[in-house]
């Protein structure tokens, strides 16, 4: 099994050092410095969680887009158009 170094793992994914090191402490994994390496199967665990994550903000932003879209108010050149 392959080990990866936190720091280029977390560059990999496009999150900072401490968000990294938020979520090994969250899954009990011992580290001493973002240097240091994990496990192959750490890794995936990460993945799935950043992507969970991705899921759950992506859900949340766009139905809270589209309401504040819906009830914008409309300009005087949008009222023209119609």
């Amino acid at each position: 099994m392959s080990k990866v170094r936190i720091y280029s793992l977390a560059k990999d994914l496009g999150v900072d050092n401490a968000k990294m090191l938020e979520i090994l402490d969250g899954l009990g994994v011992s580290y001493k410095s973002v240097s240091s390496t994990i496990e192959e199967d750490t890794v995936e665990l990460i993945k799935q969680i950043l992507a969970d994550e991705a899921a759950d903000g992506a859900g949340t932003a766009s139905a809270e887009a589209a309401p504040a879209e819906a009830s914008a108010p409309r300009t005087a050149t949008q009222a023209e158009a119609t």
